[in-house]
């Protein structure tokens, strides 16, 4: 320090320690800010993954109840595919039984779908509640 005031001259010692007090300071400063904005930069990057993670989860169970109602489509092309096959059973000779057995096919359709989907809720549910994700929570720093 008294190298620094011998060849730059005019100020005194102290008045040197205070400007590099300054300094540092302003360099602490500028440290936890810095740290700070990682903070709030962690936090929204945590923000954005839970929410694509959301959204992704969504499409995933819209994407299931679509092949649930695939699934009970198919079970109806199947029956009917059985009836329209040239085997003997005696409803097409009988004109009365068409819509009823139509009827029974339709509901037969939706009850498998809506078994299905009763299954899978269940399933989902209590997959969730064993997987609950709990965000940690961080420390702020005191001196802001």
């Amino acid at each position: 320090m008294d190298q620094l005031v011998e060849a730059v001259g005019g100020a005194a010692r102290e008045e040197w320690e205070m400007c590099f007090e300054y300094y540092l300071h302003s360099a602490e400063e500028i440290g936890l800010e810095a740290t700070r904005q990682l903070e709030a930069l962690e936090d929204l990057e945590t923000s954005m993954s839970l929410s694509l993670s959301s959204r992704r989860l969504e499409l995933e169970k819209l994407g299931i109840y679509l092949d649930v109602i695939g699934s009970g489509l198919s079970f109806g092309a199947l029956l009917t595919g059985a009836f329209g096959m040239n085997l003997m059973s005696g409803l097409e000779s009988r004109r009365l039984f068409f819509w009823p057995v139509c009827a029974g096919i339709a509901v037969s359709c939706t009850a498998l779908c809506a078994a299905m989907r009763l299954v899978i809720r269940r399933r989902l549910r209590r997959q969730s509640a064993s997987a609950l994700w709990v965000p940690r929570v961080r420390a702020k720093s005191k001196s802001m």
